[in-house]
């Protein structure tokens, strides 16, 4: 870890906190109880809320205390960084949250973006709760539309959240039994990752199912290893029918080589398929069973991907 790391907290908004990075890409940390991440020189260290508003950081340690680690700040001032957020225990979600130096942006402003899919042709969404909890409004863009969408159901715990748009998305998966998890069974990945960075367009990555539980036996998580990346959070994780097998929710980022004595590659994790049906049934919400189990190719699957896959946008 870095003896002398250089940057700055900023204040934006009410909660978060803008990171002015000396050497690396400007980053946004969330005020709250989630996770951001810190660059410096390379290194990358998990930092959540601070005593202090605004300051200057010359120097600092990192020391554990149980399951949450605490930054010690030189001047007194001290960071918590949470090694096991309450809602998943990884290091960094898959939402996209572009930098942004204003102040306080104005109202409608787009300050974050997610993934999401329908489940029925009525135009409910799926998403995470991350991708939603701190929007004002929410926008979907389905094809070549963009619409308002409302929360119709939200559990922070599960971090999932449903939303209502019109006009619906022209399809919707089925959702498959966590009977059907398989170790090393081939999996699609469809999100809109780094929106604003990358194209508008569908993004469909692979990779096959590497664990079935998450960080320390964690049972609603599948591990899995196709690349994901900010903005895939909400996103359909497929299997090779085209069925949900999860919710793609977070990784553990490389840059916490420091704090493991080895650099993670392609550690991401997604929700159950079980967890979110049970979310669904709770909150009287239909959506379909999975029966199909033709095996499809990757580009059938990616088709069918673009006519339920949404771009979740969140306005302050």
């Amino acid at each position: 870890m870095p003896t002398n790391p250089q940057f700055s907290l900023k204040k934006l908004g009410q909660t978060r906190y803008y990171l002015a990075v000396h050497q690396g890409s400007p980053l946004i940390a969330d005020g709250g109880t989630r996770a951001g991440i810190l660059t410096s020189a390379g290194e990358r260290v998990a930092i959540a809320k601070c005593a202090k508003e605004s300051m200057a950081v010359t120097d600092f340690q990192m020391r554990q205390q149980g399951d949450r680690g605490w930054v010690s700040v030189v001047g007194g001032f001290s960071c918590i960084a949470l090694t096991e957020p309450r809602t998943k225990p990884t290091a960094e979600s898959s939402k996209s949250m572009p930098p942004n130096d204003a102040a306080d942006p104005a109202p409608g402003t787009r300050i974050g973006s997610g993934s999401g899919f329908s489940i029925d042709r009525r135009g409910t969404i799926v998403t995470n709760f991350h991708v939603i909890e701190k929007c004002s409004a929410l926008s979907v863009v389905t094809g070549r539309s963009e619409a308002p969408a409302t929360v119709l159901a939200a559990d922070r715990e599960l971090d999932l959240a449903a939303l209502r748009t019109t006009p619906s998305p022209t399809a919707a998966p089925a959702i498959r039994s966590a009977r059907s998890d398989k170790l090393g069974e081939s999996i699609v990945v469809a999100g809109y990752p780094l929106g604003g960075i990358l194209g508008s367009g569908l993004n469909v990555t692979t990779g096959s199912v590497s664990a079935l539980s998450g960080v320390r036996n964690t049972t609603r998580f599948l591990q899995f290893t196709a690349p994901v990346h900010l903005g895939n959070s909400g996103g359909p994780l497929l299997d090779e029918s085209g069925n949900v097998a999860g919710v793609v929710v977070a990784k553990l980022h490389p840059g916490l080589a420091g704090a493991f004595g080895d650099t993670p590659q392609n550690v991401n994790f997604a929700i159950k398929s079980s967890v979110l049906r049970g979310f669904l049934e709770t909150n009287g919400l239909e959506y379909t069973e999975a029966t199909a189990s033709k095996r499809l190719s990757t580009v059938e699957i990616a088709e069918r991907a673009q006519s339920f896959t949404v771009h979740v946008i969140c306005l302050k």
